[in-house]
């Protein structure tokens, strides 16, 4: 796991960082899907405007797997998450 506060390894991976990013209209759907599971945002830590992700790289360096948010809330595919995690 990694926690960039500079955003430069962000920046590499191409994860968006803007407002728009955040106000997509998807975030209401999924603002309630995850009030509906029973989450609540307690507060914002780091970068507000900041996308986030996960890559899943091998110890050689190769990028076994990318999924980039597109907006606040955005879901990942965790099967595919773990099945790349497990290939490494």
């Amino acid at each position: 796991m990694l926690s960039d506060i500079a955003r430069t390894s962000y920046r590499a991976a191409g994860m968006r960082r803007s407002l728009f990013g955040l106000l997509h209209p998807r975030l209401l759907r999924n603002l309630l899907r995850a009030l509906r599971r029973g989450f609540r945002q307690r507060g914002v830590q780091g970068d507000a405007w900041q996308q986030g992700g996960v890559l899943v790289v091998a110890r050689d360096g190769r990028l076994l797997h990318a999924q980039l948010d597109g907006t606040g809330g955005d879901e990942l595919d965790l099967a595919a998450v773990l099945a790349a995690w497990r290939a490494a």
